[in-house]
């Protein structure tokens, strides 16, 4: 692997992890404003590695205090797992968050489909009803 990420849930805790990484391998720059984008072990927090790609990506302690099951955490959580193109390994202490540790609906985005494909039928089926109305009165004028 040329470049890999290790992924921490803020800028303090990424610099204590290189602080413990530094002592047993070569870290590249962990200064966001001068760091080279290039080969080697990154440590960044997660906020900046939207947009950047790595061959391997380690996500640091996702746990459910760090990254607990709402909206944004989502989100941020998406970002850091997408960062890998071809390695993504997880490396947790503690309870792991749900977002990754619970298995997800089976029928979630069957359902979401559904009532969506309802709502909109329902919607269509008002807008004729009322289109039909109005030729009937224009036929009758």
């Amino acid at each position: 692997m040329e470049t890999i990420a290790v992924v921490c849930r803020d800028e303090a805790e990424a610099l204590k992890v290189s602080a413990e990484l530094k002592k047993h391998i070569e870290i590249a720059d962990d200064d966001i404003e001068t760091a080279q984008f290039g080969a080697g072990v990154m440590v960044l927090p997660v906020a900046y590695t939207k947009g950047l790609e790595f061959d391997a990506v380690l996500l640091f302690d996702p746990s459910e205090r760090k990254y607990p099951a709402d909206d944004s955490h989502v989100k941020l959580l998406y970002v850091a797992a997408t960062r890998a193109l071809h390695e993504l390994a997880v490396f947790h202490r503690g309870r792991l968050t749900p977002l990754i540790a619970d298995p997800a609906p089976s029928n979630r985005h069957q359902k979401e489909f559904f009532l969506q494909s309802r709502s909109l039928r329902q919607r269509n089926m008002k807008k004729a009803a009322t289109d039909r109305k109005r030729n009937r009165r224009a036929k009758a004028c």
